[in-house]
């Protein structure tokens, strides 16, 4: 009886993170003031925080930290927003996904 009972537990403790993960979606983070000249867009795809970003010049310094301070997954750049200079920069967010 004592073996049921703890096996009854363990398993409503392992499916009640899966029950609460099936409900909402995490709220968005807000896009950060520095970004927004960047006409940054977050959304969630398949799970992962996306980044879309078209601007006419190369990101700033401050707009990659920026980025990188939200953990994005996927990003995707249109525009002149990643240059030379912002590879390194990607490469170190170790993205699943870029869109150019």
């Amino acid at each position: 009886m004592k073996v049921a009972s703890i096996l009854s537990v363990l398993a409503l403790v392992a499916i009640s993170p899966l029950s609460s993960a099936q409900g909402k979606p995490a709220p968005l983070p807000e896009i950060p003031e520095v970004l927004k000249e960047a006409k940054a867009v977050l959304s969630l795809l398949k799970g992962e925080l996306s980044i879309a970003v078209t601007s006419t010049q190369p990101l700033t310094a401050t707009q990659w930290e920026a980025i990188a301070a939200l953990h994005p997954r996927r990003l995707s750049f249109a525009g002149k927003a990643l240059d030379d200079a912002g590879m390194d920069r990607l490469v170190a967010m170790n993205p699943t996904y870029v869109g150019i």
